[in-house]
């Protein structure tokens, strides 16, 4: 769960909430309105959300959005979910290039099978990991418009994804 607070707010139409997975790519997962009335308030607000599809880690921040449309950033913030990380393919659907969130470089190494899907094996080529967000950037090779299904063997078990190629 995500909880943060504002002292004071001027102004201020609400928050977008912006995760990540590798620290330069960030997604708006919610937005939130401002509490305070007519987006004023000298007081003390709370606020919360909870992210349903955490990466293994997320990094969040949040964008402060002001009734003319200005902005500004809070810090960032990195959070290690807690349960086995869940398989995550962004963006998706894609053009043949993508992330995957959710295992070790590792595992997925040694793991990794993508399927079209009439079930042939199709190749890829693993451009980078980064061991400590848990992600990889993966390309199809000779990747056509369709549905692919992601199957990676951890020591987790056996988990898989689904992959649309535009």
């Amino acid at each position: 769960m995500l909880n943060w607070s504002s002292i004071s707010e001027i102004n201020v139409k609400g928050f977008d909430i912006e995760r990540s997975a590798d620290g330069k790519n960030y997604s708006i997962i919610n937005s939130v309105q401002s509490k305070a009335n007519g987006g004023n308030s000298s007081q003390k607000l709370d606020y919360s959300f909870v992210d349903t599809k955490p990466f293994a880690t997320s990094l969040y921040r949040l964008r402060l959005v002001d009734k003319n449309g200005n902005y500004e950033y809070s810090k960032i913030v990195t959070i290690k979910s807690s349960t086995t990380p869940r398989l995550t393919v962004f963006p998706n659907p894609n053009k043949g290039t993508f992330t995957l969130s959710g295992v070790k470089a590792i595992e997925l190494r040694a793991g990794l099978r993508i399927y079209n899907s009439t079930g042939q094996q199709v190749g890829f080529s693993i451009s980078s990991t980064d061991e400590i967000v848990g992600t990889a950037t993966i390309t199809l090779r000779g990747a056509t418009k369709g549905i692919y299904f992601i199957e990676v063997n951890t020591s987790n078990g056996k988990q898989m994804e689904r992959l649309y190629v535009d």
